[in-house]
């Protein structure tokens, strides 16, 4: 299990604050928060371990400057192969080494939750939307964090209509004609949050997944990272 330390110096603890409690959803500063989303009404829960400043600026500096898609297959375990990654990485330049590590903390930390001894990832550079509306994903426990831009979007269980995701593509704003109830709020990610989402694939939560979505675009670089066992 996950102790109140982080499992790499790469992955700072956040801020002293309290944690927060939502329906479906929990938020909180320290990384054993994490833990919760094994509760069976949890499907989103988050470490708001505030940000990466170093990193943040290795990134600015270093950025493709391209849509970009890295995807690969890594054992986890202590030996997470940030050689591998770094090659990976290549068009991050100087960014790469720092960026790795991070990477490499972040599959170590889910191959825990989840005991998984191989994880896919997937490290996306874009400016677009790829996942525009409300949606559930067929997954277990997928992690994913933002480390530049704006995070990943996702309701509470009370704010859903899950009768109506995916019926909203006629409509100009999802906001409009979509599955969010009234008075919905809609949550963020902050960039270098760490979230871990529940799909419908995991034991006995069909029809509970966590409901999420990509951000508005702001006309700047995204890098988004997502992670599952395999």
């Amino acid at each position: 299990m996950l102790g109140t330390a982080a499992p790499s110096s790469t992955l700072p603890s956040g801020p002293p604050e309290e944690s927060g409690d939502l329906h479906g959803g929990v938020v909180g500063p320290r990384i054993d928060v994490l833990e919760r989303i094994f509760a069976p009404e949890v499907a989103v829960a988050v470490w708001r371990r505030g940000p990466d400043p170093e990193l943040a600026a290795q990134l600015a500096r270093e950025l493709p400057g391209r849509e970009l898609a890295i995807t690969e297959r890594l054992r986890a375990g202590p030996s997470t192969p940030e050689a591998a990654l770094e090659r990976a990485l290549g068009g991050f330049g100087t960014a790469r080494a720092a960026l790795a590590a991070h990477v490499a903390a972040l599959v170590d930390l889910h191959a825990t939750l989840t005991d998984a001894e191989h994880v896919g990832l997937r490290l996306a550079v874009t400016r677009g939307r790829p996942c525009p509306r409300f949606h559930v994903d067929r997954v277990g426990l997928r992690l994913i964090a933002t480390l530049r831009g704006p995070g990943t979007e996702w309701l509470e269980h009370a704010a859903v209509d899950r009768r109506r995701l995916g019926l909203a593509a006629g409509a100009q704003r999802e906001e409009d004609s979509g599955p969010l109830r009234v008075g919905a709020v809609i949550h963020r990610l902050e960039p270098f949050d760490v979230g871990v989402f529940k799909g419908e694939s995991w034991p006995g939560n069909a029809g509970r997944g966590a409901v999420h979505r990509s951000p508005p675009p702001d006309g700047d670089w995204r890098v988004m990272l997502s992670l599952d066992a395999l």
